[in-house]
């Protein structure tokens, strides 16, 4: 059953992550190179309460590479899973692609040093910018 959820849960955030569009503070044209980096899933903005028992994180790597790492937080051991594709942005569209990753755009809506909010199915989901070292620990 829990597999079921995390594979639920990473679906639905993939789904959301390759619906990509980008939005500044002052509405400008936001720079591939504020997204590098890696971001750790914080919540879901909305007025409803959404629970996920684990962590999700997401890389965009400066080399085009994208990897998502998703933790099933049900028991004690976690298991892990790794998605890897690649992202590109035109304007202020990021997109998501890769072997068994299904095409997608997602809308930024919020992206500073440190936080970043992405909305994907009109979920908007909250990120927090963390240390590559915090995924890096995943991929061995």
């Amino acid at each position: 059953m829990k597999k079921y959820l995390n594979l639920f849960f990473m679906a639905i955030v993939t789904v959301c992550m390759l619906s990509l569009n980008s939005c500044s503070d002052d509405d400008g044209e936001v720079l591939s190179s504020d997204i590098v980096g890696t971001w750790k899933w914080d919540s879901f903005n909305t007025d409803e309460t959404e629970t996920f028992f684990g962590e999700q994180y997401i890389q965009f790597g400066s080399d085009g590479q994208y990897i998502e790492v998703g933790i099933d937080g049900f028991d004690s051991e976690g298991e892990v899973d790794i998605i890897r594709g690649q992202w590109k942005q035109s304007g202020n569209t990021i997109t998501v692609s890769g072997n068994g990753v299904p095409t997608t755009t997602t809308e930024i809506t919020e992206l500073t040093d440190t936080d970043l909010t992405l909305v994907t199915l009109g979920i908007p989901m909250s990120y927090k910018r963390v240390a590559d070292s915090e995924i890096e620990k995943y991929l061995n």
